[in-house]
């Protein structure tokens, strides 16, 4: 007996069409993506459309030093990513433990520019004690995180 809503689309299925939507959502109509796919054995290009259909696609037959260079920055991306995932969920961890109500402050606090910002301010102001900036005020509390948002690469609203 199968689990699901009974429509035959597994839960991969579902994943996989979501995706899809999302990467169509991202790009344009008329745009088109080149993946790189830079595999030990064999390294491909692939040309997808809109609709993520493949339109062309090459592999290398010869695995000579100009795909090393591309391989070796895929692999430090590949790196960074982890470290970075690894550095925001210990992060999350430690803040649900010394300060409960600020990763719930917002849905999706390392994503939002602001709630980074506030913390950093926070941080730097304050020492993580926010008793101490309590004296400041909530306007002068909001102007610091105004002046720190554009420092994470976004502008201030």
């Amino acid at each position: 007996m199968s689990k699901g809503s009974g429509s035959g689309v597994s839960r991969s299925d579902r994943r996989r069409n979501a995706r899809k939507e999302h990467l169509r959502e991202l790009l344009p109509r008329d745009g088109a993506v080149l993946g790189i796919d830079l595999g030990e054995e064999k390294q491909a290009l692939a040309l997808a459309d809109h609709d993520v259909r493949v339109l062309w696609r090459k592999t290398a037959e010869e695995l000579d030093q100009a795909w090393a260079y591309p391989r070796d920055l895929g692999r430090r991306r590949e790196q960074l990513v982890k470290a970075a995932t690894a550095s925001v969920l210990r992060i999350g961890d430690f803040l649900s433990v010394a300060w409960p109500p600020a990763p719930q402050a917002a849905a999706h606090p390392f994503d939002s520019v602001t709630w980074l910002a506030a913390v950093q301010v926070v941080t730097a102001r304050c020492g993580a004690d926010p008793a101490r900036l309590a004296a400041a005020g909530e306007e002068e509390f909001t102007a610091l995180v105004r002046a720190a948002v554009p420092g994470r690469g976004r502008q201030a609203g």
